[in-house]
């Protein structure tokens, strides 16, 4: 009978771990959004400019309000806040892509490495991902 508990509890732990990672957030940058082909130009290399954001999970993303926000890696590998933009987000969506729009200009203006990440109201990661910057 204990076999079979630990068994069961073995099971339940499994499922709820393979459940806990599906419902990770990706984040991929790209040229722009299609509502039919989805993310096109998606890459982790760009030209200075605007690109895309789209956040992806395999279950619906719950938030109300998020952040995009650049940090530039300098030469000492040193994180440097770049810019942060506000959005709201579509509850319940399992893909969301985030653009230019009003202030949010999302834009790239100088070259070299930075970290993308969306944030939650709190400011806590969601995801993140890496981009390169080409002249």
């Amino acid at each position: 009978m204990k076999k079979l508990f630990l068994f069961l509890a073995f099971l339940l732990f499994l499922g709820i771990n393979i459940n806990a990672q599906s419902d990770e957030v990706t984040l991929v940058l790209c040229e722009r959004y299609d509502a039919k082909a989805g993310p096109i130009g998606i890459g982790s290399s760009f030209s200075k400019g605007y690109l895309t954001v789209v956040a992806m999970s395999n279950s619906s993303m719950k938030y109300k309000e998020v952040y995009i926000q650049f940090d530039k890696i300098n030469k000492g590998s040193e994180y440097k806040f770049y810019k942060r933009f506000p959005f709201d987000f579509p509850y319940g969506y399992k893909t969301v892509y985030f653009s230019r729009s009003g202030d949010n200009d999302m834009s790239f203006d100088h070259t070299g490495y930075y970290m993308v990440y969306l944030l939650d109201i709190k400011y806590n990661v969601i995801a993140s991902t890496f981009v390169n910057i080409v002249d």
